[in-house]
């Protein structure tokens, strides 16, 4: 039995992380631009927004595939724009929706659904 090359663990879970970005970018970008209205159905009834957590996931995968010092230094540059366009965005919705965003903002996490969710609990007697 061989054992596997590290290297070729880490090159997997890049193409795994880019792969699996851009499906959220696509499917994201597919609710939004056919959707009227605040979108909160598809894949934005589990995160507000999917296509900055799937364009965070392709950077990542792709820092993973080619490790080289320009990707080092714009990787956490993209991230910072993804975060701080994210917060840009929330502030945009929150004054165009009000009370409509407000309460999707409150059921649905920004990027991490399984992170935050509450579980269902039973009421005691």
């Amino acid at each position: 039995m061989s054992k596997s090359h590290p290297l070729c663990i880490i090159k997997i879970i890049g193409v795994y992380l880019v792969t699996i970005g851009l499906i959220f970018v696509i499917l994201a970008w597919h609710r939004l631009y056919n959707g009227k209205g605040l979108v909160k159905s598809g894949i934005y009834s589990y995160i507000r927004h999917p296509q900055y957590l799937g364009f965070i996931m392709a950077i990542t995968g792709w820092l993973f595939l080619w490790p080289t010092l320009l990707t080092i230094i714009i990787y956490p540059l993209c991230l910072f724009v993804f975060i701080y366009r994210s917060l840009l965005e929330t502030r945009q919705l929150e004054r165009e929706y009000g009370i409509e965003f407000l309460d999707y903002k409150r059921k649905t996490p920004a990027f991490f659904p399984l992170l935050l969710k509450k579980p269902n609990r039973l009421p005691i007697c």
